[in-house]
């Protein structure tokens, strides 16, 4: 969980990734989606969405402490790629909807729903 937003246990992340043989490793390409939910941040209302990255990173042989992803032999793991690209670009600060007024500091009522009656800040 990345403040507040998450991809739920149960969702299928789906990539659409070309691979490409370069000199020394393969190159992966491509797109990963997956759906996201999570809280808005002003009135904490659940919120979802769908999460689309470009990705492009290289698979080389060598040890684990690299800087790219591990090519082992002739086969390559994507769920590490994928993982990472889902958790740099889930939303840090998601909102129901962009002129949200959130939620009053003093009784907590829904400011979106009608004015609750405290002085105003």
């Amino acid at each position: 969980m990345v403040t507040g937003t998450h991809v739920p246990d149960d969702s299928e992340i789906e990539a659409d990734v070309v691979l490409e043989p370069v000199h020394g490793g393969v190159l992966a390409s491509g797109q990963v989606r997956a759906a996201w939910i999570g809280s808005c941040r002003r009135c904490l209302e659940p919120v979802s969405g769908m999460l689309e990255t470009e990705v492009r990173e290289l698979y080389e042989p060598g040890s684990d402490e690299s800087e790219t992803y591990l090519l082992n032999g002739d086969q390559l793991d994507l769920e590490p790629l994928m993982r990472d690209a889902v958790l740099l670009g889930l939303p840090q600060a998601p909102l129901c909807e962009e002129g949200c007024r959130g939620l009053c500091a003093t009784c907590g009522a829904e400011r979106d729903q009608g004015p609750c009656g405290c002085p105003d800040p």
